[in-house]
């Protein structure tokens, strides 16, 4: 059976991978986290930590202060972690707000709840609507 690509595929094999590798880093950092571990977690360049370590008036990277910098990071783990901040860190989802933190066709995502009978989601239920997403 041919599997067809769904947004699941890239939530699976790219977002989630990610942020299992910064909960590591967080969850292992014995004190300081080092500049370049944090750029290579976030996947993007130490001169770009060092620069929100500038901004944000940092001396350091501790684990309060990491999401500041992956708030600010421009990589698309970033972007993603810093639209879900903005729209408050919820666990439960409009299909707008979905739509936003993903960066994906809001009526896809509207479809997808659809076809699940729902109105709202929590992140426990992300998968089985990344899987009725079609790339």
């Amino acid at each position: 059976m041919q599997h067809n690509k769904s947004y699941l595929d890239i939530y699976t094999g790219y977002i989630v991978p990610r942020i299992e590798r910064a909960d590591i880093l967080l969850k292992t950092a014995e004190g300081d986290i080092q500049p370049s571990a944090a750029a290579e977690v976030l996947e993007i360049s130490p001169w770009e930590v060092r620069h929100l370590m500038d901004l944000y008036h940092l001396h350091h990277i501790t684990r309060s202060t990491f999401p500041l910098i992956m708030q600010g990071g421009s990589s698309r783990l970033c972007r993603l972690f810093a639209r879900e901040v903005q729209l408050g860190c919820t666990d439960s989802y409009l299909p707008g707000g979905i739509a936003y933190i993903y960066n994906l066709d809001r009526k896809a995502v509207e479809a997808a709840f659809k076809s699940l009978g729902i109105t709202r989601a929590t992140s426990s239920m992300l998968r089985e609507i990344f899987a009725r997403i079609p790339l």
